[in-house]
């Protein structure tokens, strides 16, 4: 719309409706979108026809399904807080996700799992706001809204950047062709000195330049961290990838000094990047580290533990083996009375949903933690 002339009166209905869409009241607009679309996302597993679709063909129906729904419930005065509750209650995963990629779309920059609000709004809004900002009169209005999907404040009231904005910026597939896609790094960095890492053509350098720094700095804790964001569980360029590695043999990786939950977290993300980029190499050392920073006295959330087994799980390219070394570490993890219970129900939870061998390790499994602890 924004590509033809219009005129001064229709130019204010314009910038209204971009004011309606980023207040703060249509906050949960957008996340009921985002909701049902993980839903679906979610829920489309089970049907028999499901994997026989391109990558393409699983996003159109994740993404339209989610927009027709949404606007169903919208003009319908449905109470979304609550639907978008009951819809996050509905997240359990596919067991089958350990032994085979259920989604064409992995590693996609359209992939619904990798949305978050801020990633959304910004991407949806931004040509649009640049369109506005290149006219004189409008530029200010356009630069205020560029510099709020940008930035957010806490509860403090300090001042930061909205990181999320970074979520699969370094994934390479673009099946629907998608504006999540587009690269605004040169547009906001000319609003926002120091936000083109955030977006597509800016964030492998921030992340390569991060990496560099000193092990344990401050620095390279970010760097690993951003990597995980923006890969979205897929893997990165082979010239990422390779530095990554380099950089991850000079880390220690149980280092606990700043914290067990911390180290835990920083060793998923280890885990969960050696398994999307191949780094089979470094395994043992993450599964050394893994023991180290295990299960030690009161544990009252430790499901990092459990996805860390998962993720080391899946650097074993021989399925049955995968199989077998995940329910080996349901049944260490196990041995700790707080993890007792949360073993036994990721052990039934493998066994019911997958089939023939691939079952039996976590029968044994189960049979192990129901009789011996």
């Amino acid at each position: 719309m924004l590509g033809r002339s219009l005129s001064a009166a229709a130019l204010e209905r314009v910038r209204s409706w971009v004011d309606k869409a980023l207040s703060t009241d249509a906050e949960e607009i957008w996340d009921l979108y985002i909701a049902l679309t993980q839903f679906i996302c979610r829920d489309a597993i089970g049907e028999p026809d499901w994997s026989n679709h391109t990558a393409k063909q699983q996003l159109v129906v994740c993404w339209s399904h989610a927009n027709a729904v949404t606007e169903i419930l919208v003009a319908g005065h449905v109470i979304i807080n609550k639907l978008i509750k009951s819809l996050g209650e509905n997240r359990s995963a596919s067991p089958r996700l350990l032994i085979e990629e259920q989604y064409r779309f992995e590693g996609d920059t359209a992939d619904p799992r990798s949305i978050s609000l801020d990633r959304l709004r910004v991407h949806a809004a931004a040509p649009a706001l640049f369109a506005f900002h290149a006219i004189a009169e409008h530029q200010a209005w356009a630069e205020a809204h560029l510099r709020r999907l940008l930035r957010k404040k806490d509860e403090a009231g300090a001042d930061h950047p909205r990181m999320e904005i970074i979520r699969a910026a370094l994934t390479s597939q673009d099946a629907l062709s998608s504006y999540l896609s587009s690269a605004w790094s040169k547009e906001f960095e000319a609003i926002e000195p120091s936000s083109a890492g955030l977006f597509r053509d800016g964030a492998e350098q921030m992340v390569s330049t991060l990496l560099q720094h000193e092990p344990g700095s401050e620095e390279m804790r970010a760097g690993w961290v951003l990597l995980s964001q923006g890969s979205a569980n897929a893997p990165v360029s082979e010239d990422l990838s390779a530095l990554a590695q380099g950089r991850i043999r000079l880390c220690e990786l149980a280092d606990d000094s700043r914290g067990l939950t911390k180290a835990r977290y920083e060793l998923m993300n280890y885990a969960l990047l050696a398994a999307t980029n191949g780094w089979a190499d470094e395994r043992e050392r993450i599964r050394s580290a893994a023991v180290a920073l295990g299960p030690r006295g009161d544990e009252p959330d430790a499901m990092v533990l459990f996805e860390i087994a998962i993720w080391l799980a899946r650097m074993e390219s021989d399925i049955l083996e995968r199989t077998k070394l995940l329910a080996a570490d349901l049944v260490r993890l196990g041995q700790h009375p707080d993890l007792r219970e949360q073993a036994e129900v990721a052990a039934r939870h493998f066994a019911r949903g997958l089939s023939g061998q691939q079952t039996e390790a976590f029968v044994d499994a189960l049979a192990v933690l129901m009789t011996k602890y």
